[in-house]
């Protein structure tokens, strides 16, 4: 008997719209995909504009749709105007195909660009 993993299949879907991602916005790094509880397979990418947000496999129905989380900073909007929903230190839109998550991605990409001081982690200490 074959035991269907989630983790595989949602793994290879995310790398197919970073692979989209990669010729539609060069300007986006991605950092290492990261594979979390029960399949839900997630990457951060961080924009030349100094904006980073998580791309992941929305949490429920990680086989169809994705999702775009932004960690805010006290500095930061709370929600810009093509975010659909805020909670206290995040703004994300979900329920996502992959054609609505490459266009919330090109938002981010054009948003103007972050003041050194914010979106960045301070020095490690020594």
């Amino acid at each position: 008997m074959r035991i269907h993993d989630p983790g595989q299949f949602t793994r290879s879907r995310l790398e197919r719209l970073l692979d989209r991602l990669a010729g539609a916005l060069p300007q986006a790094t991605a950092a290492s995909l990261i594979e979390g509880a029960m399949g839900y397979c997630s990457v951060t990418l961080r924009f030349e504009t100094g904006h980073q947000v998580l791309l992941s496999v929305d949490a429920d129905l990680p086989e169809v749709l994705f999702e775009v989380v932004r960690f805010v900073t006290p500095a930061e909007p709370v929600r810009h105007p093509f975010e659909r929903r805020s909670t206290l230190g995040a703004a994300y839109t979900d329920k996502l195909s992959g054609d609505a998550a490459m266009e919330i991605l090109r938002a981010y990409s054009s948003l103007a660009a972050l003041p050194p001081s914010i979106g960045t982690l301070p020095p490690a200490s020594k």
